[in-house]
């Protein structure tokens, strides 16, 4: 599988990340996903500049 999160910045990103670690529910829940998970990478991608997500 393949996601990919759109952010308007790395400060954003930096905030949401804060409050979803913050969240009880959130912190419930990923042990719940863990053992599906057999490899996990993550990358940062900027757009090139002819794409339409700016």
């Amino acid at each position: 599988m393949i996601t990919l999160w759109g952010y308007d910045s790395m400060a954003q990103r930096d905030d949401l990340r804060a409050r979803l670690y913050a969240d009880p529910a959130w912190i419930a829940f990923g042990p719940k996903t863990t053992p599906f998970i057999q490899t996990m990478e993550s990358a940062m991608l900027r757009p090139a500049p002819w794409s339409p997500i700016q």
